[in-house]
């Protein structure tokens, strides 16, 4: 059994949590106001791009979190397995 890369972890949870987010947010998070709106408008549009990015960094630490836990344990087992592996293969 072989581990995958971190990196290959990293990227599939990319895939899966946090594109799906920036692909709904993207309205959100690029809302234009023009000069002639109503202070109504112009609250409504900050607080939606606030929620909008509060939603996206919480999206993304749900990618990086998992990913460097993932990391840790990888290089860990990666580690020990080359010294187990060091230890019976002598040359």
């Amino acid at each position: 059994m072989t581990l995958p890369e971190p990196s290959t972890v990293a990227a599939t949870l990319h895939d899966r949590l946090l594109r799906p987010v920036r692909r709904t947010l993207w309205p959100f998070l690029h809302e234009d106001v023009d000069h002639g709106d109503p202070v109504s408008h112009v609250l409504l549009s900050l607080i939606a791009g606030l929620v909008a990015f509060a939603l996206t960094l919480l999206a993304a630490a749900l990618v990086a979190l998992p990913t460097l836990l993932y990391a840790v344990v990888y290089a860990l087992l990666t580690g020990v397995l080359r010294l187990v592996n060091a230890f019976r293969y002598r040359r």
